[in-house]
């Protein structure tokens, strides 16, 4: 049996003790959780991204350029983004740019939990919809199970059975005509 896929995470953050102490907590809180890279500014966060699937980013808004909304904006959208800052007037922007969640420093353990609750939920919504569209698109491919043996009429009513294997081509020699008892 398969190991369950783990979640990858990319913290960009940067104020060095506070990106020490979102890594810390989620450390705690999410065992499962690979902290694949921790990064102080946009453009290294963006290298990144563009580098690896990433699951979920933790994004410092005021950041150096670009900042954790221009960060979102050019990610992939299957990652969850959580915004992390000290000013909470960024939050009508960080859920535009369809954040998980809005995070104010200084993290709380309980605010990291709460966070960490719903991003597990977000991922784990969007693998059962993923393996329901994965068994859908599996039901809408051709079966597989190939023809052995094809039923064939004549002009005279009667009909043989060939096997697929026999046949060279098809010929129609009437528009509507079936070949099967007229």
């Amino acid at each position: 049996m398969n190991e369950p896929v783990r979640p990858t995470c990319l913290i960009a953050e940067d104020e060095p003790i506070l990106r020490a102490e979102l890594c810390r907590q989620l450390k705690t809180h999410w065992s499962e959780l690979i902290i694949t890279a921790q990064v102080d500014n946009g453009r290294d966060a963006l290298d990144i991204l563009n580098s690896e699937p990433i699951s979920v980013a933790f994004l410092d808004i005021q950041m150096p350029p670009p900042d954790g909304v221009a960060v979102a904006s050019m990610c992939d959208p299957s990652t969850l983004v959580v915004f992390v800052t000290a000013y909470s007037q960024f939050a009508v922007r960080a859920f535009e740019q369809s954040a998980v969640d809005f995070v104010l420093k200084p993290y709380s353990e309980q605010r990291i939990c709460g966070t960490v609750a719903r991003v597990k939920q977000r991922l784990e919504d969007t693998t059962r919809r993923a393996i329901d569209f994965s068994l859908l698109v599996d039901r809408l491919q051709p079966s597989t199970s190939k023809f052995r043996w094809i039923p064939v009429g004549n002009r005279g009513g009667s009909t043989k059975i060939v096997h697929v294997d026999d046949v060279l081509y098809f010929k129609s020699e009437d528009k509507y005509h079936s070949g099967f008892g007229r």
